[in-house]
């Protein structure tokens, strides 16, 4: 199951028009979130990279050049290395200049895996007043791509995406060298290549936010004027009312979700002794 935060009024646009809100991502609240990731590679990481890649290529070739031509091959990768941390450097800052321009063709849905949450309660839920909607969306295939969000104290993806970035771009220059052919790294394509790969930094926070929870769809070239996403009905299974819900604006809202949800629980959340509970109804 997965869980939505809301207001009241909030929920009731949700239920009537069976809609969720995906938020451009520039918008968000917290300006670090979704901030592009710093990196710190430099020569040394190319070069001490090239030998463990020069000998996965030469296996997967199924090919055994003399210690010469290794050796020959090596040292024109390595030559090769100034270009490509030149090439990486110009590519992230141009990246890092665009970085609002690329991430506002995307639209994120943000959903928890906790219902209990007394600050979340308190942050997204009219402090108490609101409620939590349970989706389960198993059958609603425009939702299968839900992940989990990574929370980090010392952000390192950025550089773990670079490995796998650089080595491919290793590889392919070791190629043209072994087949002969001039190496022609495609600027244009490989980065196409790594802003295609950068959803990934979505699904990442500071370890601040850990305590949400958290778990996003992100959906990618998003025309401007769409913000919502509409879900199945069967998807909707519970509404759990805050602590501080007016019991007659309780009762009502449960009448008009069940003539459209006729299969919706109710829950009701409770302090007692000092504690959120949480109950059905």
């Amino acid at each position: 199951m997965y869980y939505k935060y809301v207001s009241l009024e909030t929920s009731k646009l949700i239920l009537k028009n069976k809609t969720l809100k995906i938020t451009n991502p520039t918008t968000f609240n917290d300006p670090f979130d979704c901030n592009f990731p710093g990196f710190t590679k430099n020569k040394k990481f190319i070069t001490d990279k090239i030998d463990v890649i020069l000998k996965k290529c030469i296996k997967s070739m199924g090919i055994h050049p003399p210690k010469e031509e290794y050796k020959r091959l090596r040292d024109d990768l390595i030559s090769d290395a100034p270009h490509f941390i030149h090439l990486m450097e110009e590519l992230i800052e141009g990246i890092r200049d665009d970085w609002d321009e690329i991430i506002s063709h995307y639209r994120i849905l943000c959903l928890t895996e906790s219902q209990d949450n007394i600050l979340m309660w308190s942050h997204y839920a009219d402090q108490h007043n609101g409620v939590v909607l349970g989706f389960d969306f198993s059958h609603d295939k425009a939702f299968n791509k839900i992940q989990p969000v990574k929370y980090d104290k010392d952000d390192q993806s950025i550089n773990q995406y670079m490995d796998v970035f650089v080595s491919s771009m290793i590889n392919h220059a070791f190629k043209n060298e072994i087949e002969g052919r001039e190496n022609d790294l495609d600027e244009d394509l490989i980065t196409q290549r790594f802003v295609d790969g950068l959803s990934r930094f979505f699904f990442i926070k500071k370890y601040i936010w850990s305590y949400e929870k958290e778990h996003r769809l992100v959906v990618k070239d998003v025309p401007a004027d769409i913000n919502y996403m509409t879900f199945k009905s069967s998807s909707l299974k519970s509404v759990t009312f805050g602590v501080k819900i007016d019991v007659k604006d309780r009762e009502n809202y449960k009448k008009l979700a069940l003539e459209m949800y006729p299969n919706l629980s109710f829950n009701q959340a409770s302090k007692l002794k000092g504690q959120l509970t949480i109950e059905c109804l």
